[in-house]
C-alpha cells in the first residue's frame, strides 16, 4: 500500500492551519515543484514504457525519482518524500542531458572536473593538488588527467566521466549494458596509459621534483553514477584492448592500481578527509579487493572537510530565514 505525506486540495479555499505552511510553500514554489509534477496517468504511461511487469518494477528505474509529485483528482500527492532529494539533483541532471551527449560532455568538462578538483583540494589531506592542463609532446597537443594529487612520494591521477546508467541498463537491455561497458572500459584504458606511458614521460604536474616509483602511481575513473557492472569483467575487457595477458604482471598492475569509483564514493572519502591514495595502496597485494565498488574505510575519523561545515552553515541559514518568514505570517509558531 502506498502511503502519502500530504495532500494539497485545490478544491477547498480554506485549509486547516496545521497544513498552512505546506500550502504556503506550494504557492511560492509552484514554478519549481511544477518540474517534478505529473498526472497519475502520465506517470503510469512513463513507467510502463520501460517495464510492463510487476516483477521488473522492483529492480528497474522508478519515475518517482524524477517526478515525486503526482496529480490525481485535483489533489497533489507525495507518495515517497525521500525521492525529492534525488529528483532535484542527479535525476534532474539526467533529464536535462538525456539524449544530448554534447550537453553531458560539457557538464563533465566544466562542472564535474572542477568539483572533483575542489573535493581533493579542500580535503586537507594532500601535499599538492593540480587540475588538468594542455601540453605539447612530439608536436601534438594533449591533455593531462582531470585532477592530479600527490602525498609524499605517492600520487593519484583522476579522470572524471559524467556517465550515468540509462533506463535501459536498469531493465537489463543487453545493447545498453554493452554500450555502457564499452565507455567504462575506454576510460580504464585511458587512465592506465596515462599512469604507465604519459605521466612523468610526457608531462609532470607537480612543483616538487619527485621520481615516483611505478608502484606508487594510482589512477581512478570517477563515474557520476555507478552502474555496478562487475569490475572483473570490465578489467578483462580493458586488458584485451591493451593486449595484456591475464597472467602477466601488467594485468596485476592494471587491476591493483586502477580503480573505478562512483562520485559518491569519492565524496564519502574526501569529505571525511580520508587519504584515497593510502586506501588504494592498502589493497595492492590483496586481489580479493581489487574489484570492490568501494575503498577500505576502517579507521577512526576525527576531522572532516571544511566543505561540510560551509554547507551545513549555508543550509542552516536558509532554513532559519524561511522559518522566520513563516513565523511572521502566522503560519509557524515560534519555539514550537
Amino acid at each position: 500500500m502506498i502511503s502519502f505525506l500530504s495532500v494539497v486540495s485545490f478544491a477547498k479555499p480554506i485549509i486547516p492551519k496545521a497544513s498552512s505552511w505546506l500550502f504556503f510553500l506550494f504557492l511560492n514554489l509552484h514554478q519549481v515543484y511544477g518540474l517534478y509534477l505529473v498526472s497519475r496517468n502520465e506517470y503510469i504511461d512513463k513507467q510502463k514504457a520501460i517495464c510492463d511487469s510487476i516483477e521488473d518494477y522492483y529492480y528497474c528505474f522508478k519515475f518517482l525519482y524524477q517526478y515525486p509529485f503526482i496529480m490525481y483528482d485535483d489533489s497533489i500527492y507525495l507518495p515517497l518524500p525521500h525521492t525529492i532529494i534525488q529528483a532535484a539533483t542527479s535525476s534532474l541532471l539526467y533529464r536535462i542531458t538525456e539524449g544530448n551527449n554534447s550537453v553531458r560532455e560539457r557538464f563533465g568538462k566544466h562542472t564535474l572536473e572542477d568539483y572533483n578538483y575542489m573535493l581533493f583540494q579542500k580535503s586537507g589531506v594532500y601535499d599538492e593538488v593540480k587540475s588538468e592542463y594542455r601540453y605539447v609532446h612530439s608536436g601534438q597537443e594533449k591533455r593531462t588527467m582531470d585532477v592530479m594529487v600527490r602525498r609524499g612520494e605517492y600520487c593519484l591521477l583522476i579522470e572524471s566521466k559524467s556517465m550515468v546508467p540509462s533506463t535501459r541498463v536498469r531493465v537489463y537491455d543487453e545493447t545498453a549494458i554493452e554500450d555502457f561497458c564499452s565507455k567504462t572500459v575506454a576510460a580504464i584504458v585511458q587512465v592506465y596509459r596515462h599512469i604507465t606511458c604519459q605521466f612523468m614521460i610526457e608531462y609532470f604536474p607537480f612543483d616538487e621534483a619527485i621520481q615516483f616509483a611505478q608502484d606508487s602511481i594510482f589512477g581512478i575513473v570517477v563515474l557520476l553514477e555507478d552502474h555496478y557492472i562487475r569490475r572483473d569483467i570490465l578489467f578483462r575487457q580493458a586488458a584485451q584492448k591493451l593486449a595484456i595477458d591475464y597472467e602477466s604482471d601488467e594485468y596485476k598492475y592494471l587491476c591493483s592500481h586502477v580503480k573505478v569509483l562512483s562520485l559518491f564514493e569519492v565524496e564519502r572519502m574526501t569529505l571525511r578527509s580520508v587519504d584515497i591514495i593510502e586506501a588504494c595502496s592498502s589493497v595492492i597485494d590483496d586481489p580479493i579487493h581489487w574489484f570492490d565498488y568501494t575503498l577500505p574505510n576502517d579507521e577512526e575519523y576525527s576531522s572532516r572537510s571544511t566543505i561540510i561545515d560551509c554547507f551545513v552553515e549555508n543550509e542552516t541559514n536558509e532554513l532559519l530565514s524561511l522559518a522566520e518568514e513563516l513565523v511572521s505570517m502566522g503560519l509557524l509558531q515560534e519555539g514550537g
